[in-house]
């Protein structure tokens, strides 16, 4: 069989010419539609697919390959501009092996079919690929290599390379284009010569040896790339700048978007390979610290262990944290291997400063109706620390395949991000002065609107910024967007810290225990000495500091402040006369404890700190405000309640006054002066004497007088009445005043 290309004639001559007048109106058509759709929304973002193929191939590859790729195919809608399908062949452990022939025939056969035709197929080799992963490798549109990587040794199996095998390498090669056939059976046969020809009419054949005699007189020269005796192998430097059988040389995924016109992290990929999904849900809530970060890696790393779980979503509810914490999180996500596992970061509510990071750091981010992402946080990140977090956000981009400029512009709010595009492609990107300045600003990149990212995003705009892919309701939608047929185990403490950690977290739970304590605390002050009142305050405010410490906000200082002010107040009360520095500044520790316990900052430096300070003052105003309320409510009602009006008296009617105050009226005892009458209990110096038959408190103006003396009444003063002892006569004896 000859392979070469016709000899052109007139009638050839004439037909490229009227080609090249068509393309030509065609080109500028299209420039038209392109100028009068360049005010247009670009949105949309191109749909991008990534599948892993483990070389060698074998019959179970192929399987799974097929059932991703058709479950991909599933949810596509149509669109005007195909989706893009890469296949990324990867060397295994078995790499040296060819593989099975069947198997890889299969795989490349069903690429070539029509299922995958409303796609676009690029086979991507970031190394080198061998055996018949090759034919695999032929069977897409279009080849990607790294300057690095190898494609070739197709024949490398040991065994007779027979005539089905040179048929089907000729079929795909027909097919596709991508590598000509010559050269494809020179890496498939090692008992046949391919020449490489630049043809006198212009042009380059490739051909085997035995067709070299008939080409030869049309070629101006002749050079041969594949010796008998040995296989077709090449770099794919020397397949793209000597050949141009490979259509780009890419370093990484980043650039490998880039040159699909892709927006960078688009090539999303299905670790299950179309089958079932099994993975854990961690939860990332309040202050990313140590001890968090350890008990979530921890959970991962254990449900890594099993070979069949592959997906991992962490529900994000955060407004930061440590900074070497979180960024150790983040690392350690993005590091891992997405054709094994498959991260998902569900941003709950918020994803503020470096908690970003760490949603960012997924495979997939999905946002809650209303959740927001990046901008301040608490803690409040320093210039310096922005400064050195730099390097550490571009490697973390860098391994997300993405352009560093959002992840840095949503924790650093110095950094100026605009959109630039490319208008021959449609591609658009996001950069700020730095990283234009390394892409190449002289790459046909023409600026656009600037981003605002330095107060965070909302839901919506991450998605047109293409760094969220979903926004859901609930948690459940997330499940059902990725169409899990079992829920997500949740790796949890144990339920009791669970519950504590749940009731700790929840914002009721701090306010409760404030306006529980105040109100008990008052209640305590109307009343003398300490009763349950007192004690159940005391309770209420350890729980407050308690779940201040679990959250990460209260420390030492602020339990000690605390104690303090009550220690002043108390002795500004007991102690000390009067009501001031003590009490003032006791009552000002006590409510500045309060305040710093609910934070972690001392003084506001973002718009979030300060929103965290208002919403401190009024919890405590509030608390203090509402318990004086209910107090003065309670006291002044608490009769009329049906189980604690027997705690407090009734008030009296008007009539029960006004008796009252006749009987604690004061008494009139001028009648007594002068008169004698004998004590009936010790003077000390004041006790009780009769009086004929009255019985009236009297006061010794002599020192103390025993019981039963007789007594003279010698002064009275309003009801008190001054007494002296008779001397000349005895106990228990009473005169009248004229004996």
């Amino acid at each position: 069989m000859i392979l070469m290309q016709p000899r052109p004639s007139s009638h050839v001559f004439s037909r490229n010419v009227l080609w090249l007048l068509l393309l030509f109106i065609l080109a500028r058509d299209g420039t038209a539609v392109r100028a009068e759709n360049d005010d247009a929304p670009q949105n949309a973002w191109r749909v991008g697919f990534r599948v892993v193929i483990q070389v060698p191939i074998v019959a179970a590859e192929t399987r799974r390959v097929r059932r991703a790729v058709d479950r991909w195919l599933t949810r596509q809608p149509e669109t005007a501009q195909r989706p893009i399908l890469v296949l990324e062949f990867e060397p295994s452990a078995t790499a040296g092996t060819a593989g099975e022939f069947g198997a890889a025939f299969d795989l490349a056969t069903y690429l070539t079919g029509p299922s995958v035709g409303r796609v676009q197929t690029v086979a991507f080799l970031p190394g080198v690929v061998t055996g018949h992963a090759v034919l695999a490798a032929m069977a897409c549109e279009q080849i990607i290599m790294t300057p690095e990587a190898e494609l070739g040794d197709a024949g490398k199996t040991g065994h007779v390379v027979m005539q089905t095998h040179r048929t089907a390498y000729l079929e795909i090669a027909a097919r596709r284009g991508t590598i000509p056939a010559p050269v494809a059976l020179g890496m498939l046969d090692s008992t046949l010569s391919v020449y490489r020809l630049e043809m006198i009419e212009g042009g380059v054949q490739y051909a085997l040896g035995d067709e070299l005699e008939t080409l030869r007189p049309r070629a101006a020269s002749e050079q041969k790339i594949i010796e008998a005796g040995e296989l077709g192998r090449f770099p794919g430097r020397e397949l793209r700048l000597r050949f141009g059988f490979v259509s780009h040389l890419v370093r990484d995924q980043k650039e490998l978007a880039a040159a699909l016109h892709l927006s960078p992290g688009a090539l999303s990929q299905d670790p299950s390979l179309g089958g079932r999904w099994r993975g854990i849900q961690l939860d990332v809530e309040g202050r990313i610290e140590n001890e968090l970060v350890n008990r979530l890696l921890g959970g991962m790393r254990d449900h890594l262990k099993e070979e069949d779980n592959n997906l991992v979503c962490f529900r994000i509810r955060s407004a930061g944290g440590d900074e070497a914490a979180t960024l150790r999180l983040a690392q350690e996500i993005a590091a891992l291997n997405s054709g094994r596992v498959r991260t998902v970061a569900y941003v709950e509510n918020q994803a503020r400063s470096l908690a970003a990071l760490v949603a960012l750091a997924c495979d997939d981010l999905v946002l809650q109706e209303k959740a927001w992402l990046g901008g301040p946080g608490d803690p409040h990140v320093s210039m310096a620390s922005l400064d050195e977090l730099r390097p550490v956000i571009k490697q973390l981009a860098q391994l997300k395949a993405r352009d560093w400029s959002l992840f840095a512009g949503l924790v650093d709010h110095r950094l100026e991000v605009s959109r630039y595009s490319r208008p021959e492609t449609g591609e658009r990107r996001y950069f700020c002065a730095d990283e234009l300045g390394e892409v190449g600003e002289d790459a046909g990149w023409e600026q656009g609107d600037d981003v605002v990212l330095r107060k965070g995003i909302g839901d919506g705009q991450a998605v047109d910024l293409g760094l969220a892919r979903h926004v859901v309701a609930d948690l459940t939608e997330v499940y059902q967007r990725y169409e899990l047929d079992e829920p997500l185990q949740q790796v949890d403490p144990p339920w009791i810290s669970e519950q504590l950690e749940r009731l700790s977290g929840s914002p009721w739970f701090a306010r409760t225990m404030l306006f529980v304590a105040f109100f008990a605390i008052l209640s305590e002050a109307s009343a003398p000495g300490l009763g349950v009142a007192g004690f159940l305050s005391g309770c209420c405010f350890l729980l407050f500091f308690w779940a201040q410490f679990l959250n990460g906000n209260a420390g030492w200082l602020e339990v000690l402040l605390f104690g303090a002010g009550l220690l002043c107040v108390a002795l500004e009360l007991l102690v000390i006369p009067g009501f001031g520095v003590f009490g003032i500044g006791g009552g000002v520790m006590v409510i500045g404890s309060l305040l710093l316990a609910s934070q972690t900052f001392v003084l506001p430096r973002n718009p979030y700190q300060v929103e965290q300070l208002t919403g401190s003052l009024w919890m405590v105003v509030f608390g203090l405000g509402g318990a004086l309320v209910a107090v003065c409510l309670l006291f002044r009602n608490l009769h009329e309640l049906p189980w604690l009006k027997h705690l407090a008296l009734e008030p009296q009617s008007y009539q029960e006054v006004e008796l009252q105050s006749m009987r604690e009226a004061l008494v009139n005892w001028e009648c007594l002066m002068g008169q004698q009458g004998y004590t009936t209990t010790p003077l000390t110096p004041s006790g009780k004497a009769r009086f004929g038959e009255q019985l009236v408190q009297v006061t010794s103006g002599s020192g103390a007088i025993a019981t039963s003396q007789s007594v003279t009444v010698v002064d009275v003063q309003g009801n008190r009445v001054l007494v002296e002892v008779n001397e000349d006569v005895g106990p228990g004896k009473e005169s009248s005043p004229e004996g």
